[in-house]
């Protein structure tokens, strides 16, 4: 409630709850009372499998978040298990059903396959449980103070020829409505895909760690720059900072100003001169903890 209040005062316009899992968080119905009560919008970020519950689907209806992200991880009952381990797939159909009808709003997943064809199954399913919008997003590194590791990514140029192949079946069974949060550097896309998904704004590139346009704070106050750097928090609330003033100086101040500038430095010389390069950032940064930025992009002709 105090980062909240924080947050208000900075004139921030939304706030998303994200996890983990945001509907197993006791204090979630309290929370969202709260923000309401000081004009705060929030949206939860959600796999929505506990709306399949009546007891918290009812109670969750009453004080609800202004919005919501559905965040679909399986189109059938194989694809779920393997990637949360939980078989009862009838039972996330029935909450991701009840989210997206409320909320009529879309849903989102991560690819990371050779096999664009993943990409239409999840494109039907996603029809069938009432998405009005697909998201795809792709995966990044995971980073922790263990290491990094590559488990979950695919061959950067495999993920761009599966989308490329299965593009036209994807958008069509979605009716146009669909896009991509572009992660990987756009030389990789053919061009006259790259051109066909820009005039029909079907794709998104630079987060907020590009743009400077929003934080991320951990269960104790921590601020992370970075989902995938939530074991590298940059500063804390309550010890750095607790006030808005304190919160500008903070972030303003010479060593989180070069922090920021590390991450947000060119990935590789090829993307010194490409025109394209304030729309693309040279693909996330994360990526480059992996793989070689070099041996990836292959810059404009």
């Amino acid at each position: 409630k105090k980062l909240a209040t924080l947050l208000k005062d900075c004139n921030v316009r939304r706030l998303i709850i994200i996890g983990g899992e945001p509907t197993l968080w006791s204090h979630l119905f309290e929370f969202n009372e709260f923000c309401k009560q000081i004009g705060l919008k929030t949206q939860m970020v959600t796999n929505a499998l506990r709306f399949s519950d009546n007891s918290f689907w009812n109670e969750y209806q009453e004080r609800p978040n202004d919005l919501i992200g559905v965040s679909l991880k399986g189109y059938d009952a194989r694809s779920y298990k393997e990637v949360t381990g939980i078989s009862d797939f009838t039972s996330v159909s029935s909450g991701l059903k009840r989210a997206l009808n409320f909320f009529e709003c879309g849903i989102s997943t991560v690819y990371s396959s050779a096999d664009g064809s993943e990409l239409v199954k999840t494109a039907h399913f996603a029809k069938e449980v009432g998405a009005n919008y697909l998201s795809v997003g792709l995966c990044t590194p995971s980073i922790t103070k263990e290491g990094i590791s590559g488990k979950f990514l695919a061959k950067p140029t495999d993920v761009v020829s599966g989308i490329v192949n299965y593009y036209q079946e994807v958008t069509s069974i979605m009716g146009d409505k669909m896009g991509f949060s572009m992660k990987l550097p756009l030389c990789l896309l053919p061009n006259d895909f790259l051109e066909l998904l820009i005039s029909k704004k079907q794709i998104s590139t630079l987060c907020q760690l590009r743009h400077k346009t929003g934080l991320i704070f951990g269960v104790d106050g921590e601020v992370i720059v970075c989902n995938t750097l939530y074991d590298y928090p940059i500063g804390k609330f309550g010890k750095d900072f607790t006030t808005k003033n304190g919160l500008m100086k903070f972030l303003n101040s010479p060593t989180i100003s070069g922090y920021y500038d590390k991450l947000n430095n060119y990935p590789s010389e090829k993307c010194i001169s490409c025109k394209r390069y304030s729309t693309c950032g040279g693909g996330c940064p994360m990526f480059w903890s992996y793989y070689k930025a070099d041996e990836v992009i292959t810059g404009f002709d």
